[in-house]
Parts: structure tokens; sequence; C-alpha cells
């Protein structure tokens, strides 16, 4: 079955020390790293990845230009496909260090010069270093790890990595484009993002924000100034849900979709 050969495509990759698989679709070819079961293969299967985010994204800026945050950028399928269809001039956020490798490289490989800027760090209400706790079969599932939650939320059998931590106000400080849409999916750690990026944040007319009540209680987060904040700047939006069917007890989680 499909199952059974990815993972002895996955033991092969490791005895032969091959760090990356490629898998073609609608974005075309795209690397990510050899263990991820969820992000890479999905697009290897469907030949897209979030498609309501991109196709949302890509036509928010048709008729004109400006600039796409995306935080939690992953290994570039929601970044490639909006910086390939032009008009938008592309800020990427992705701490992990595998999966920003792969995000380089695969925005070197498919989008024009000087359409990309991609930031090796994660995005929190305060500058500094913090813990990342890392899924084994799901690069699109680490996640942020408060100093008191480690134990307590399952994350001490998973390994983990130290990355930079910055506020979103500080790192676009100079951001000039005046027509912004931002993508926010970072696996709980959406109340810290919004905290330190209220003056950006406030500049979106278009914003697709992850919200997952487990991961934010994982993080010690307080949902309630993000949903203030989503009330005052925004008039119109809605919600898709989705199950996090490969995590039975970690709840439903919402992709929102908020225009002004």
């Amino acid at each position: 079955d499909r199952f059974g050969s990815r993972v002895l495509l996955q033991r092969l990759a490791h005895q032969h020390g091959i760090a990356a698989f490629v898998a073609n679709g609608q974005y075309g070819m795209i690397e990510g790293a050899v263990d991820d079961g969820v992000v890479l293969n999905g697009y290897a299967k469907t030949g897209v990845w979030a498609p309501t985010a991109t196709s949302t994204m890509i036509a928010f800026f048709r008729d004109a230009p400006g600039a796409m945050i995306d935080i939690g950028a992953n290994i570039g399928l929601t970044t490639i496909p909006v910086a390939m269809a032009g008009n938008a001039r592309c800020y990427s956020f992705e701490p992990e260090p595998q999966n920003y490798r792969h995000l380089v490289r695969n925005v070197a490989n498919r989008c024009a010069p000087g359409t990309v800027s991609a930031f090796n760090m994660a995005l929190y209400d305060k500058p500094g270093r913090m813990t990342l706790s890392l899924s084994p079969d799901n690069m699109g599932d680490h996640s942020l790890v408060a100093a008191d939650a480690a134990s307590s939320v399952g994350h001490g059998q998973r390994q983990t990595v130290e990355v930079d931590v910055a506020r979103l106000d500080d790192v676009l400080k100079d951001l000039r484009e005046e027509r912004v849409a931002i993508k926010v999916d970072t696996q709980g750690a959406e109340p810290g993002v919004f905290a330190g990026g209220k003056r950006i944040l406030t500049r979106a007319r278009l914003l697709i924000s992850e919200f997952w009540p487990f991961g934010i209680r994982a993080l010690r987060g307080d949902a309630a100034p993000m949903l203030d904040f989503w009330s005052e700047h925004f008039t119109e939006g809605g919600k898709v849900r989705q199950i996090w069917a490969s995590a039975p007890g970690r709840d439903v989680y919402f992709d929102v979709y908020l225009r002004r």
C-alpha cells in the first residue's frame, strides 16, 4: 500500500544519506523532508496544498500589488504560488531549520529573484529564544513550547530545537506596501503573534489564521485579546471547520478568513 511504500522509501533514504524528497505538482517541483508524511506527501498526492487559502490569496492580489506575509511558511507551499502569480511581494517566516532550508531552496527554484524574503525565526510577543517541539512525521506540526508546559502536553516525547523569536512589528517595521494580506499558521502561537504584531496586522485587508484552542492552551496563551482584535479590525469573515484526524483528543481547529 501507499503507506508501506512511503515508509520503505524513508528507510532507504536514511540508509543512503538522502535528506530530502522532491514532489511534482501545480507549483512545480517542491522539495521537503524525507520524514514528512503530511505536507510534502499531501502535495505529492494532490498537486496542491491548502488550495482554498492559496486561491484566496492569489485572488486578493489579482487587481492590485501588495505584500503577503506568510507566518508559518513551512516549505513554501503558500508563499510560492502567490509569488509565482505576480503582484505580491512575499515575506515568509519559518523557524524550524530543516523546513527553512527547503523553503529557501524552493523559493530559489520556483520564484523570480527579489519576490520573496525568508526569515528563519518564529514570531511571538517578545524577542529572544524559545523551544520548538518537533513532530517526527508531520513537518507542519512543529510547535513552540511554553517553559512550564513541556511535561503536561506531551512534548516530552518529541525532539526539540531552540529557535530565534521576534516581534512582527519589529521585523517588518519598514514595510512599505499599502495592500497587505497575512496568513498565520503557528500551531497555537497565534495569540503571541498578534500581541507582537498589532501595528502590521492592523494594516491587513485579508487575514487567514488558524484557530486551535488546544494548541493555544498548551502554550499557555490567551485567545481573548486576539478575538477582540479580529472583531475590532475586520468587518466580515467566516471559518472552515477541520479535524485533527491524526491526533485524537487534540480537538478541532479552524481556519478563519477575515476581510475588511
